[in-house]
């Protein structure tokens, strides 16, 4: 999964872009993306457009023309999760057997992948829920390239990866960990705020003042569990010659929320921010409570 991801943000957020064509055109990129991680025999990749108007973009195998009335592209559609025949007891499907929407973490389907042939033995509930993954990850990067030149880009970016997150720890139980670092006026500009900002595969790091006027650094480590967000923390030390106990000296602190299959923290990371005198949900255009009730549940 942590290679499907990384592979996504690197050829999505890279590839050329063009603003006449559907989805960018990065129709080819998206779908074979999905046909590397999932032996997708026939498919093809559907934009969205209004009054849900599909437009072909990508196809593996010869896939027929499929209508914007087909009762699992339909559905899939409205409830932007993934749809299979096996969840249907009637209705014409036009062949396809599973649809693959591409939904943001805001709601919007921008397009979808319609199944139409894989091995027998592959379409099972790890599969699709692979796909799902990677369909809700493709929404969120195609909602990051139609915001290019959004104000305040960076801390919204942080916080809908937080949100994805979230979600893949409440659908799939993947684990995820959180970090909040805090620099003394004299290690900003140093080389451990240097490798705090430094980038490590999927994660998202995201720079702010707490409440008191201090620098810090969210860091936020998808895929990642207890072990693993401390096991960074100590290559930071190494890498940094310090000790892990003497960060405090060293002038920097960090506190670390984590949420696994095995260890969940009490508080959602959301309140954990709080408790950290992080308030990035508290300014014009942020995530409104509800949505951060949404998230704990």
């Amino acid at each position: 999964m942590r290679n499907a991801l990384l592979q996504l943000n690197q050829r999505i957020l890279s590839a050329q872009t063009s603003s006449g064509e559907p989805l960018g055109g990065l129709g080819d990129v998206i779908l074979r993306v999905f046909a590397e991680h999932a032996p997708l025999h026939m498919a093809a990749l559907y934009a969205c457009g209004k009054r849900d108007h599909l437009t072909f973009c990508a196809g593996v195998g010869k896939p027929p023309a499929l209508s914007a009335t087909n009762i699992l592209m339909e559905r899939a559609l409205r409830t932007g999760q993934v749809v299979s025949i096996q969840s249907l007891i009637a209705g014409d499907v036009e062949g396809v057997i599973a649809v693959v929407p591409l939904t943001d973490i805001n709601g919007q389907t921008r397009a979808a992948v319609a199944i139409y042939d894989i091995p027998y033995a592959a379409f099972q509930p790890s599969t699709l829920n692979l796909l799902a993954v990677l369909g809700a990850h493709v929404g969120d990067l195609l909602m990051r390239n139609a915001h290019a030149i959004a104000p305040d880009r960076a801390r919204k970016d942080f916080m809908s990866a937080l949100r994805r997150s979230m979600e893949d720890y409440r659908r799939c139980a993947l684990p995820v960990a959180l970090i909040v670092f805090k620099l003394d006026p004299a290690m900003v500009d140093g080389p451990i705020a240097a490798m705090l900002m430094s980038s490590r595969g999927i994660d998202h790091t995201y720079t702010c003042d707490d409440a008191a006027g201090q620098a810090a650094v969210l860091r936020l480590m998808p895929l990642t569990d207890l072990t693993g967000a401390t096991s960074y923390i100590r290559r930071l030390a190494s890498a940094g010659k310090l000790e892990k106990e003497s960060f405090d000296n060293a002038g920097l602190s960090y506190f670390l929320w984590s949420a696994s299959g095995t260890v969940e923290s009490e508080a959602s990371p959301f309140d954990f921010l709080k408790r950290c005198g992080i308030r990035p949900l508290r300014r014009s255009g942020d995530i409104p409570d509800q949505e951060e009730k949404v998230a704990q549940s």
